[in-house]
């Protein structure tokens, strides 16, 4: 009886974390078809993906979408924000350098793809 207590538990708290993915997964979809016809919309809902996962790959997005937004220094605070969670996301610091070469911000360009050609060299 307590073992299927305990399995039913788990099973329970298994829905509910994936529940909680397939949202973000679903905000991140929502946000990728909206696109820049409403760019506001879209930079919403990446955002409230961001704050319900761990996963960096919302804010790379949003940052991505505010550099076609023609708003890199809004881009390179998000993908800076990228990088701090996530030290080793190759993607993060590319959005990062393309985003500060963008602003003009030559310093953190230079620091960004310095960090990148770390990653990427680096074989673990």
């Amino acid at each position: 009886m307590i073992a299927r207590l305990v399995v039913l538990a788990c099973a329970a708290v298994a829905i509910v974390v994936l529940a909680g993915r397939l949202d973000v997964a679903r905000d991140m979809a929502r946000a990728e078809r909206i696109g820049s016809s409403d760019v506001a919309a879209a930079q919403r809902l990446f955002q409230g993906a961001a704050d319900r996962t761990s996963d960096t790959m919302p804010l790379v997005r949003e940052a991505q979408l505010l550099m076609f937004a023609q708003r890199p220094e809004d881009a390179t605070e998000v993908a800076r924000r990228a990088t701090e969670e996530e030290p080793r996301n190759a993607g993060a610091w590319l959005v990062l350098a393309q985003a500060a070469e963008a602003a003009g911000d030559q310093a953190l360009e230079a620091r960004a793809r310095e960090q990148l050609g770390e990653l990427v060299a680096r074989v673990d």
